[in-house]
C-alpha cells in the first residue's frame, strides 16, 4: 500500500498542468505514465508508448496497491501534461506526426534532458540516465 507521502505527490502530479486527462487521447483520468516524460496516459496510449523502445519510454501504472518509486514521483512532478505540450509547440513540433515522430524526434529528446535536468539540479537526485 502507498504511503500518505506517495498518495499526496500522485494526487498533486495529477492536479496539476492537465495531467487529469490522457497526454496523447485527453481521456479522462488516467492511471498509466510515461514516467520518462512525466505525463499521464490512459491505458491505450500507454500500450502504444511501450511500442517505443529503450530509451524512449519508462512508462509504468501509477496505483496505490503499486506505488511508484521516489525518481518516477519526482520526474512526474518535474514534468507534466501542459508543461511538455508548451515544450513541443514552441519548438516547432508538427501535430500531425505519429506517437513514433513525435517520441524519436529531437524535441522529444530535448525534453527528456531537460526534466532530467531539472531534477539533478534541484534534489539530491542521482543521475541514473534518461
Amino acid at each position: 500500500m502507498a504511503s500518505p507521502h506517495t498518495r499526496r505527490v500522485l494526487a498533486e502530479s495529477q492536479a496539476i498542468n492537465g495531467s487529469n486527462v490522457c497526454f496523447e487521447c485527453r481521456a479522462e483520468n488516467p492511471h498509466w505514465a510515461s514516467v520518462t516524460y512525466g505525463v499521464w496516459l490512459c491505458e491505450e496510449c500507454a500500450d502504444q508508448h511501450r511500442s517505443l523502445g529503450e530509451g524512449i519510454r519508462e512508462v509504468t501504472l501509477l496505483c496505490l496497491l503499486d506505488p511508484p518509486s521516489e525518481h518516477e514521483l519526482q520526474r512526474m512532478l518535474a514534468g507534466g501534461n501542459d508543461n511538455f505540450w508548451e515544450f513541443l509547440n514552441l519548438n516547432v513540433c508538427d501535430p500531425s506526426w505519429t506517437i513514433q515522430d513525435k517520441y524519436h524526434s529531437f524535441q522529444a529528446a530535448a525534453y527528456r534532458d531537460r526534466v532530467l535536468s531539472y531534477l539533478i539540479c534541484t534534489t539530491n537526485y542521482p543521475f541514473q540516465g534518461a
